[in-house]
């Protein structure tokens, strides 16, 4: 059934962008998101391969960024706790990573409130700039793009597309794309506690 909910959003989608004529961009991101459903549903990817399987599409769908996380919210959302990280010029995941609201409570307050985060300049945001220290100086990063995950309609996660090495511009298909990209893992995946 859920399956079935999700084509039925992406045909929609389709529909959409061939009536509007929008960018090329938006049929890859349809043609990956029907890809990302086959091989999680079809297969019958679970855990830890259908998590690397979000990450690696969320790689081609957002290129600017080489550091790619799933987490989810801790009990009262008083920490987030990663369940992936993907390096994407290294090829590796890693998980297990923790951060807690008592040491970011504006990102906390931010992310929930807002859904969206957009920091092309995450060190110098207002809302990042608490993560230096003790995240992006160790990692060596830069930018970061991150949008909420739902459940029925109540904040569950954060994807999170980071740049390291380097700050990027994010632009516009990447904050669609990465919308896009955090409705479906919403609507047609089960994060695991």
């Amino acid at each position: 059934m859920v399956r079935e909910a999700c084509f039925y959003l992406f045909k929609i989608n389709y529909t959409y962008q061939y009536s509007t004529n929008l960018s090329f961009g938006n049929v890859f991101w349809l043609d990956l998101s029907v890809e990302l459903l086959d091989y999680c549903n079809v297969i019958r990817l679970t855990g830890k391969r259908q998590l690397e399987l979000i990450c690696r599409v969320a790689a081609k769908l957002i290129p600017n960024a080489n550091l790619i996380s799933l987490w989810r919210f801790g009990e009262h959302k008083q920490k987030v706790i990663s369940l992936i990280n993907y390096d994407v010029e290294a090829q590796e995941f890693t998980e297990g990573l923790e951060l807690n609201r008592r040491d970011f409570p504006v990102y906390f307050d931010a992310i929930v409130e807002r859904e969206l985060l957009v920091a092309s300049r995450a060190r110098a945001h207002p809302v990042t700039s608490c993560f230096n220290e003790s995240y992006f100086e160790p990692l060596d990063i830069h930018s970061l793009l991150d949008f909420i995950l739902h459940k029925e309609f109540a904040p569950v996660g954060v994807i999170c597309c980071e740049s390291k090495g380097a700050a990027v511009n994010w632009s516009d298909d990447d904050i669609e794309n990465i919308r896009m990209l955090a409705t479906q893992i919403s609507y047609c995946f089960e994060l695991p506690c």
